[in-house]
């Protein structure tokens, strides 16, 4: 029941950690997973949520005509659904994954809603549970030094920033200390290994792997230890 998301980044296949060990977080004890994967805990269902929340996009007509690459195969469903989310964490826990790095849209929005019950079920799983931090709107360096310290509450200290540099390199590296005063893990999306560097970020990933395909992978790891 592991879908692909319907948005413009469609590909949930792959995804690139490299640690910069040169800039290690001030009390940071967290690791990488051996294996992540991104999680989307954002679909909806009439009968649970009032609508088809994101099968619909573009265009779709659920429950036949889905906008996802792969159609469920129990069906459509909701990530409000308590039992649904329980037996996917078994299944990633089954595929061999030990950590799930959670789409999350800022405070109020569905994501955050569903985030502590996603945690439960992954915990339960044994599943380490990260945070990537979506482009919501309004988001700025001093809302994600807010987030990180609200998300901490829940036991949560690995975070992916998903497109930090729509944001200034100089306001992330001005609120480095913020970012990881209690030993939170920074992760950026992003091929410029030097900005990140600069901005204060621990590693970097890539997304895309489309774009940043097997073949890049060498040079990037070069540049991201350099």
């Amino acid at each position: 029941m592991i879908e692909a998301t319907p948005r413009m980044r469609r590909l949930l296949l792959g995804l690139i950690l490299l640690v910069l060990p040169a800039l290690p977080a001030s009390g940071a004890t967290s690791t990488p997973a051996a294996v992540s994967i991104f999680y989307y805990p954002w679909y909806g269902t009439v009968a649970t949520d009032g609508s088809y929340l994101h099968w619909s996009q573009n265009g779709h007509v659920p429950p036949d005509d889905i906008a996802a690459a792969y159609y469920p195969a129990e069906g459509v469903y909701s990530s409000a659904d308590a039992h649904v989310v329980a037996t996917q964490m078994d299944e990633i826990r089954s595929a061999g994954v030990d950590q799930i790095v959670v789409s999350w849209w800022g405070r109020g929005s569905p994501e955050d809603a569903r985030l502590a019950g996603v945690a439960a079920a992954a915990s339960h799983d044994g599943l380490a549970v990260a945070v990537h931090i979506e482009p919501y709107t309004g988001r700025t360096v001093a809302g994600v030094v807010a987030d990180i310290a609200y998300l901490e509450h829940l036991g949560i200290g690995t975070f992916y920033v998903y497109r930090p540099f729509d944001l200034p390199v100089t306001d992330w590296a001005a609120a480095r200390a913020q970012l990881h005063a209690g030993g939170a893990v920074l992760y950026a999306e992003t091929p410029l290994v030097g900005a990140a560097a600069a901005a204060g970020f621990n590693g970097v990933y890539t997304y895309d792997i489309v774009t940043f395909g097997g073949r890049m992978f060498g040079r990037f790891c070069a540049e991201a230890h350099r």
